[in-house]
């Protein structure tokens, strides 16, 4: 940051994807104005899959790691083949979650959210 430039962290477990606006209060002065209302918004990207680890379990099930970015920490569940997980821990990038034991190794995860779902390409299972 210098006189004409504002660095700002962005609490990234607290927020999901979509677009927010930026409200930059100057001391007692009040809001500063931006150029155009294009720069008062950034957006956090819609949610994805980039990887998932391990990419086979044993039948016995266990713990299952999606990496990916947009998660929503309060709403997003993950079901393998169909069938709930328990989730171990989420945040905007990452979700772990315990797989109960299956009659198949081969995972098919979906991630389910208000309003949709997402599955994992197939280039990652």
């Amino acid at each position: 940051a210098d006189s004409t430039n504002v660095a700002f962290v962005i609490p990234g477990k607290l927020l999901v994807s979509g677009s927010y606006t930026i409200q930059v209060q100057v001391g007692n002065k009040g809001y500063a104005q931006f150029a155009t209302q294009a720069l008062a918004i950034f957006t956090i990207s819609a949610r994805q899959i980039l990887d998932i680890n391990p990419k086979v379990l044993s039948q016995g099930g266990g713990v299952l790691t999606i990496t990916g970015g947009g998660f929503n920490i309060s709403s997003d569940q993950v079901t393998i083949n169909g069938a709930s997980t328990k989730t171990l821990s989420i945040d905007l990038d990452k979700i772990v979650v315990l797989v109960s034991a299956t009659t198949s190794a081969t995972l098919t995860p979906l991630v389910t959210f208000s309003g949709g779902s997402l599955a994992a390409p197939s280039s990652i299972t």
